[in-house]
């Protein structure tokens, strides 16, 4: 009986330590609460919340704008950037394009680089994709993250709606 009792204290103390591994930085990263924690940086009018069938939210952009959440990180340690995103299979087939970056910005706000990149246009169409960064190091000097993300076009037709959802930039410890 004592062994039983010792393996559910490990099993839960490992389940504990698990889950204490990440921390969420983005303020409302899935849009439940709409996108108000968000930063619009192009086309405040082509957004808008998204009803998903079981009972969560998304962020619709009807044509071209973009988003950023700005955090603070801390240099040396490692983030993970990922979100999900579905490209409808209409629109021109260039000259417009949607993505999804992951920026380090100096204490100033002054941008250093581009951690992870991705162009979701590129992927399968039609059906929610998701997209992952891998595990980025904040580089020295970095003291904050910016996700960004959004669809532009150039005299083009995108394809839309594009929709955003299950956004998240985690501190792996």
């Amino acid at each position: 009986m004592r062994n039983i009792i010792t393996i559910v204290i490990l099993g839960l103390t490992l389940a504990v330590s698990s889950m204490a591994e990440a921390k969420e930085l983005l303020v409302d990263p899935s849009f439940e609460e709409g996108w108000d924690k968000w930063t619009n940086t192009y086309n405040p009018n082509n957004w808008s919340p998204l009803d998903l069938p079981d009972g969560k939210k998304a962020l619709r952009c009807w044509w071209d704008g973009s988003m950023k959440q700005v955090v603070p990180v801390t240099t040396g340690k490692t983030y993970e950037f990922k979100a999900s995103v579905s490209v409808p299979s209409n629109g021109d087939k260039e000259n417009w394009a949607c993505w999804l970056t992951l920026d380090w910005y100096d204490a100033n706000k002054n941008k250093m680089g581009t951690a992870w990149t991705v162009a979701p246009q590129k992927s399968e169409r039609g059906k929610w994709v998701n997209y992952n960064s891998g595990k980025q190091i904040a580089p020295e000097g970095a003291a904050f993250a910016c996700i960004d993300f959004g669809v532009y076009q150039s005299n083009a037709t995108p394809a839309n709606p594009t929709d955003f959802d299950n956004f998240s930039l985690e501190e792996i410890k």
